[in-house]
């Protein structure tokens, strides 16, 4: 208003320019910042643990890729659970590293179904029988990732709680407990899931498929563990799995000594394979020692 005219006495101009003054001051007056100090964060005990095992995942990798390189060829000597071992991890965390191994396993046996022609189209570089070898080396890999667990537990000191018969623990195991075709000649009776617990060697029979399963213990576990329908702590590189032409001959030989029986299935004209360690409704526990 003063500036378009209006007259101020001379006590309103000194209140106008004190106020402007005033006002001036609020706005440039400098802002004091505090600073903040944050706390930094450390990570848990379960963080640090969990980072072992990851580290000891892309260690894992690290041998599948050294693996690959050298040719992806049916004998090697690389040792999985030594990776794991090095790392110290934990029993707990090891689902974190089984779950990867097993989306690996999924893919290769897409891979060799042929269904998928972009994950076949990824792995061209690897013929037929490289892929079959893939799949056993990750099957490997799993089987020493349950070893480490069972070693790990069993060096840890046992807690002082009821032990759990040998009953339940088997309760869930799927086998045929007696067979009998006229056809092949075979009469069976499959002995207790019992002693397969416990046990560093057996002689399984799947009757479905007339293939002979002979499990080895490995060196980490020594024996045998049965959890749900599964067998673990089985050796993959002894363990093998072979179709029998003639059962009832073939079976009867290899009932015989543990010597004698072995050397029997050695020459036993037959592709190898690898067992997973799954029991089902058809398999029969011949001898377990």
């Amino acid at each position: 208003m003063e500036l378009r005219g209006l007259e101020l006495s001379e006590t309103e101009s000194d209140t106008l320019q004190n106020e402007i003054k005033r006002l001036l001051e609020t706005v440039n007056k400098p802002q004091v910042i505090e600073a903040v100090v944050e706390a930094p964060t450390r990570p848990n005990i379960q963080d640090i643990l969990k980072d072992k095992a990851r580290d000891a995942g892309g260690e894992l990798e690290g041998l599948f890729d050294e693996y690959i390189t050298s040719g992806a060829g049916s004998k090697h000597t690389l040792r999985p659970i030594d990776e794991v071992a090095k790392k110290n991890v934990m029993p707990q965390h090891i689902s974190l590293l089984t779950d990867v191994w097993k989306k690996k396993l999924n893919e290769i046996e897409e891979v060799l179904k042929g269904t998928d022609s972009q994950l076949v189209q990824g792995y061209s570089n690897l013929n037929k029988t490289q892929l079959k070898n893939v799949v056993k080396f990750i099957e490997l890999v799993i089987s020493d990732l349950n070893s480490y667990i069972s070693v790990k537990k069993a060096a840890k000191a046992p807690r002082a709680r009821k032990a759990v018969p040998v009953e339940k623990i088997v309760a869930k195991l799927k086998y045929l407990k007696t067979f009998k075709d006229t056809a092949s000649k075979l009469d069976l009776m499959s002995i207790s899931p019992i002693k397969l617990h416990g046990a560093s060697e057996a002689w399984v029979y799947d009757t479905a498929k007339r293939k002979l399963h002979h499990y080895i213990a490995d060196d980490y576990s020594k024996t045998f563990t049965v959890k749900g329908s599964t067998l673990l702590g089985f050796d993959t590189a002894q363990s093998e799995v072979k179709t029998l032409r003639k059962p009832a001959e073939q079976i009867k030989e290899v009932m015989g000594s543990k010597p004698a029986a072995r050397k029997y299935f050695k020459e036993i004209k037959a592709v190898s394979t690898t067992p997973n360690g799954r029991f089902n409704d058809a398999m029969i526990i011949l001898k377990a020692f």
